[in-house]
């Protein structure tokens, strides 16, 4: 069945926030926000953190497997009262940042920022 993807698509560089969720209340102070990012055949050199407005800032990140594998990432805020927007981008090996401008699944791959928005209380 024809479905519209490309026959050849790049896997494209990208962070995803799994912790906290999107809409999910936490309580003010140390708030670990953590996911996972990739780049296939490239790996991943950094991922940064970005709450509200504000400057993007580095996470941690988990020791790689390989360039091919995902890597685990964590930042660690310091929550205060309110709503707040969370935004991770990702940094292939080749220092490429990943693209903020979104596109849909199709025809080679969603791209874009992740954000999600958290309150805290």
């Amino acid at each position: 069945m024809r479905r519209g993807y490309a026959d050849r698509a790049p896997v494209k560089t990208m962070a995803r926030i799994d912790t906290p969720r999107s809409l999910e209340r936490v309580a003010a102070g140390p708030v670990a926000v953590g996911g996972v990012a990739w780049a296939q055949t490239r790996g991943i050199e950094a991922v940064e953190v970005q709450v509200d407005d504000g400057p993007f800032r580095p996470a941690q990140l988990a020791q790689a497997l390989n360039r091919d594998s995902w890597r685990q990432w964590r930042f660690d805020w310091d929550a205060v009262p309110g709503r707040h927007t969370l935004t991770a981008r990702a940094v292939d090996g080749r220092g490429e940042t990943q693209t903020e401008t979104r596109a849909d699944i199709v025809p080679d791959g969603a791209s874009g920022w992740m954000s999600l928005v958290v309150t805290v209380e």
